[in-house]
């Protein structure tokens, strides 16, 4: 604050001049101990006034109405959240038929899209979460547009990834059908076995190796001896042995 000068009155003094200037002296000095605000300050403090009373009003405008409702809450007198998602089904906010709620409501995924669970993966296709996408479990194959049950030994087919491949099947496109490798496996009801070989039990003879000239006698494979009658040359059946 500025120091003030004394203010000396002097008795004798000229009524029109003098009385003036010590007024004017003395209104001077009270106008420097006045503290004076930038106009730019006191308008931002206006505005910043302004500012708060619109933030505590639209608070207090969402505390005492009523707000949407979230995933199964009741939308009886409320409505659902739209930027979930939510459809009121029942007089409850849930997600539509092939949605799921993960956060908000999102798409049930198809074949081979990403997925961390198996129930983002679309209903009714018996898909299953593996190696993070939707897709079929090994025991069945994608038809296009669920996962089908694969073709056991003699069934139809199309391909070898319609044929159970734990069984060693492959799929035959001639006959169409789900079958061993003839000439190193035979069907033994439940896969695709490997050819026996001399001197182990066998059934019938397509269970025995044709490459090593066996056949099924007496439940085994035994080696099938085979002589040429001369002059002719005629094959005959000659020996059999172990």
């Amino acid at each position: 604050m500025t120091k003030k000068e004394p203010v000396i009155f002097y008795e004798n003094f000229d009524e029109n001049n003098n009385l003036k200037s010590v007024i004017q002296y003395i209104e001077k000095d009270e106008k420097r101990d006045k503290c004076l605000v930038p106009k730019w300050l006191v308008g931002l403090g206006c505005i910043g006034s302004v500012f708060i009373s619109i933030l505590l009003a639209g608070s207090l405008i969402l505390y005492f109405s009523p707000r949407h409702s979230l995933y199964q809450e009741s939308c009886e007198k409320k409505s659902c959240v739209k930027d979930l998602n939510l459809k009121c089904i029942n007089k409850t906010c849930l997600c539509e038929t092939g949605y799921i709620y993960i956060d908000k409501c999102i798409l049930k995924k198809n074949y081979l899209e990403k997925c961390h669970t198996t129930a983002v993966c679309k209903d009714d296709t018996k898909m299953i979460c593996l190696d993070g996408v939707c897709k079929c479990a090994s025991e069945s194959y994608w038809n296009g547009k669920l996962c089908t049950k694969k073709s056991t030994y003699n069934q139809v087919c199309t391909n070898d990834s319609h044929c159970l491949t734990s069984q060693l099947l492959y799929c035959d496109l001639t006959q169409k059908k789900c079958i061993c490798d003839s000439y190193n496996r035979f069907w033994d009801e439940s896969s695709c076995f490997p050819k026996r070989t001399i001197n182990e039990r066998c059934n019938v003879v397509s269970e025995c190796r044709s490459w090593e000239n066996t056949i099924c006698l007496n439940s085994k494979c035994k080696i099938l001896l085979l002589f040429y009658k001369n002059p002719s040359k005629r094959l005959i059946l000659k020996n059999i042995y172990y």
